[in-house]
């Protein structure tokens, strides 16, 4: 195999690897592949990228070659002219021999190319590696021994990677090499093209996959989290590890008795400091029995801790309760028991022989100074002696204060303690309030009961006589089921009839209370924001229950409702995909018209965004084939830009640049080129559009050619020769179209 040497057909362009042997792939490029299967089965060449902390690297195509058994053609009839001519001379052939010393063409100069495609701008570069034959190729004279593996191509230069792929990606870089070779040394010999794809991906710490031939023991975004230390993954993807301490119960809980005077409400919770350190885990409590456990732990162990509360209801007479309801001994209870709140409950027996008796009410949480108010008889004088005044109550709602004593009025003692005849007057007086501090298990007409005894005569030396008032007291409080308006009650919260009720109850002043509105919330993790993808649910309403969900494809917009309470309006809540640009290609004109050599061939390219947010730093590349010659271009619906042309290793790329789409702006470019004599084969017209140098959409475009106007024919002289004979050949070629060299 002979290869066809090249001096500099590189074709320059952006970014790649720090493979020291990597180029611009084929702008047009679809897909890789060689020449024709003949030539790939007959020679092979494989691509590779090494990277070189200091010198340049390489990353090189080798090719291995055969021998051929195929022999030469050759006349054996005689020499031209009649006689061997001489060293150099030119004979031309006639019917003695062929011709001789006939000139070999010269060999042409194109037979590698390196070519690149990069998702994005790696290099920080507008230039790819240039390439050479290694020395190895050129001291064999460019020829690849039968069964040999060789070294023939090699970069000059480092491509550093300096930036980050958005996305890793085994596709992130493609180099291809195309090569051209023969299988004779001949110069006329028929030449077959090879290529080969290599592509590339690049890998970093950070890029969620652990990459232990780089050195990685774990990565920090790995979601299995392989390698990592107690503490994580560090950023040059090495494990963290922490000292962590021994977890630890806390001391001022743990084993220890605690009297819990709010009973039903915990003395303990999950949130208090239970742990000295460590995490509070796995709490229970309390039980019936009033005992609490829970779990101090670290990501390395745990302690098991405990504690247990004393409580009313607990069926012992414990801390500062007067007595127990559950207590079996009764310690402490009264005649009626003992309540919740672990007070003696003393039921009050109406008398039966009080002389009158008078009923009252009491308000919970007020003051009452207490008094005894008499009517004289209608005919005599009474001459007031003595009293006394009793008091029992079912519960003590006084509290710790000792029940009032009592004294005589003012008022009789200015009478010197004499009742005239039909007079009304207080006799008797608290010497100190009474604070109706508690409140009663059930209100009741009996929950307090006051006696007033009053000894009396009918003269002044006379006989003693006694007079029994009894005056029953029931307490009344806002929530106790009764509506009492002479309190100022609207509603009672516990009231059956529900009388006074607002829509949202009645509160505990005994107001009716209306229901809040409250209103739907977005959250804001989703709403407004920008996102790949969203699913339904209430994860999308911080308050209230989502609705409404739905996708406009048109503009790639999610919208959804958050309902709030009855009555609230919904409130509105979006998200968007984010905005990507897109680009079309299409021949102007009839797409079944064959093109010939110097005619002009118009595209257009219609843009846009239909997102709904700006895309910045746009540009676009229009890749024109070898095949077709740039005359003219035009932009419309941007209102500024930057464009150009340029050689990208002798391909013409048409450039449009610094721009920004706006929502639903749209654009079209309009390009013209015309037909060359060279290339036919390379026809289709590739374009992209990017996004900070990153390629989100492309489209190509082919067109197809006037077929060739060059014309040969072979006519013979005879049409039958015996052996002997001299047949004369005539060829003869035409040409209607072009220059055919």
């Amino acid at each position: 195999m002979i290869v066809e040497p090249n001096t500099d057909r590189i074709v320059p362009r952006r970014r790649a690897l720090l493979l020291a042997g990597v180029g611009l792939g084929s702008l047009g490029l679809v897909a890789c592949g060689g020449g024709n299967k003949a030539a790939e089965q007959e020679s092979s060449s494989s691509s590779s990228a090494s990277e070189t902390p200091q010198d340049s690297g390489s990353a090189s195509p080798s090719v291995s070659g055969e021998a051929s058994n195929t022999p030469d053609p050759s006349f054996s009839k005689g020499y031209s002219g009649g006689e061997k001519a001489p060293e150099g001379k030119y004979v031309m052939a006639d019917y003695r021999g062929p011709a001789q010393n006939v000139r070999v063409p010269a060999r042409p100069d194109e037979s590698y190319k390196v070519n690149s495609v990069e998702q994005q701008d790696y290099n920080k570069s507008p230039d790819f590696p240039k390439f050479k034959w290694t020395a190895a190729i050129t001291g064999q004279n460019y020829e690849v021994k039968p069964g040999q593996s060789i070294k023939f191509l090699e970069a000059r230069t480092q491509y550093p990677v300096i930036d980050v792929p958005q996305k890793r990606d085994p596709k992130n870089l493609l180099v291809k090499y195309t090569v051209t070779y023969s299988k004779s040394p001949e110069k006329t010999a028929p030449r077959t093209s090879h290529v080969e794809c290599k592509y590339y991906e690049i890998t970093r710490c950070g890029d969620g996959i652990v990459d232990t031939d780089r050195g990685e023991i774990c990565d920090p975004n790995d979601p299995s989290k392989t390698g990592w230390g107690n503490g994580g993954c560090d950023a040059s993807c090495k494990p963290i590890n922490t000292v962590v301490e021994q977890p630890k119960c806390n001391s001022d809980y743990n084993g220890k008795t605690i009297y819990n005077e709010k009973h039903p409400v915990a003395a303990l919770n999950s949130d208090m400091a239970l742990c000295s350190k460590g995490k509070v885990t796995s709490f229970v409590g309390p039980d019936q029995n009033g005992n609490y456990s829970w779990t101090c732990n670290n990501a390395s162990s745990n302690v098991s801790c405990s504690a247990k509360e004393m409580r009313c209801g607990d069926g012992a007479k414990n801390g500062s309760e007067q007595c127990d309801p559950k207590d079996g001994n009764k310690a402490g209870w009264g005649n009626g028991g003992c309540d919740a709140s672990c007070k003696p409950i003393n039921t009050i027996i109406p008398k039966a022989d009080c002389d009158a008796t008078f009923y009252g009410k009491l308000r919970h949480g007020r003051g009452y100074v207490f008094d005894d108010q008499i009517t004289g008889t209608p005919t005599k004088s009474r001459y007031l002696k003595d009293f006394k005044v009793d008091h029992r109550e079912q519960l003590d709602f006084n509290g710790a204060d000792p029940f009032p004593s009592f004294e005589w009025t003012q008022e009789i003692k200015n009478q010197n303690m004499i009742l005239n005849p039909n007079q009304t007057i207080k006799i008797l007086t608290a010497t100190s309030p009474y604070y109706v501090r508690e409140k009663p298990i059930k209100r009741d007409k009996n929950n307090l009961y006051l006696e007033y005894t009053i000894w009396y005569s009918d003269s002044q030396n006379g006989a003693w006589s006694a007079e029994k008032e009894c005056k029953y007291y029931e307490i009344t409080r806002c929530g106790d089921g009764i509506l009492d308006p002479e309190y100022g009650e609207t509603c009672d919260p516990n009231d059956p009839s529900k009388t006074g009720w607002g829509k949202g109850g009645c509160d505990e002043n005994c107001k009716p209370k209306d229901i809040p509105q409250i209103p739907g919330q977005c959250n804001s993790q989703y709403n407004g924001q920008t996102v790949e993808n969203l699913t339904g649910g209430n994860h999308l309403c911080t308050t209230g229950t989502y609705g409404n969900f739905n996708y406009d494809q048109a503009t790639q917009k999610w919208t959804w409702t958050c309902n709030g309470e009855a009555g609230s309006t919904p409130v509105q809540c979006s998200a968007v995909k984010p905005s990507r640009p897109n680009i079309e290609k299409d021949l102007i004109g009839d797409k079944n018209h064959k093109y010939k050599v110097g005619e002009l061939v118009g595209f257009r390219m219609p843009f846009g965004n239909t997102g709904s947010q700006t895309i910045n730093n746009v540009k676009i590349r229009d890749i024109l084939p070898l095949n077709l010659e740039y005359v003219s271009s035009a932009i419309q619906g941007v209102p500024s830009y930057t464009n150009g042309v340029y050689l990208s290793g002798g391909v013409q790329v048409l450039e449009y640049s610094g721009f920004s789409l706006s929502s639903g702006q749209q654009g079209v470019l309009l390009m013209t080129g015309r037909v060359l004599n060279t290339n036919p084969d390379n026809r289709t017209n590739r374009v992209g559009i990017y996004e900070n140098n990153y390629l989100w959409d492309y489209d190509t475009e082919p067109y197809q050619p006037a077929p060739r106007a060059l014309h040969i024919e072979k006519t013979v002289d005879k049409p039958q020769v015996f052996s002997g004979e001299i047949v004369e050949f005539t060829i003869k070629v035409s040409n209607t179209e072009g220059t055919f060299t």
